[in-house]
């Protein structure tokens, strides 16, 4: 689901009682990182407060639990470093693990 999440809106500030597509996202990064937010609808609770101040101490930011745009630009940076870590790719895994077994196969036909 974070492969194809959309960017947050860094001229925005996210917090505690709003509902929005920016939230949305963020809730998805956070999942993504291992932050659980608990929820992926939109709506910033107290779930989601807490996963971003988790973020927020482990990035080295402040702890306010609100996504301005550093946080937002840190979440983001986060997760572009998991994407492209070829271990979190499961398409990719998925096909060196059927090559492997075609050449398991054509190997021990011979």
């Amino acid at each position: 689901e974070y492969f194809s999440v959309a960017p947050i809106n860094k001229k925005l500030t996210l917090q505690y009682n709003m509902n929005s597509a920016d939230v949305k996202s963020a809730q998805v990064m956070l999942d993504g990182l291992g932050y659980k937010p608990g929820r992926k609808d939109g709506y910033f609770d107290a779930g989601t407060k807490n996963a971003v101040k988790k973020f927020q101490a482990s990035a080295k930011l402040g702890t306010t639990g609100i996504i301005d745009a550093k946080t937002a630009e840190a979440l983001e940076l986060a997760l572009i470093k998991i994407i492209q870590d070829p271990a979190n790719d499961n398409q990719r895994n998925k096909g060196i693990e059927e090559i492997r077994k075609e050449i398991k196969a054509t190997t021990s036909k011979k």
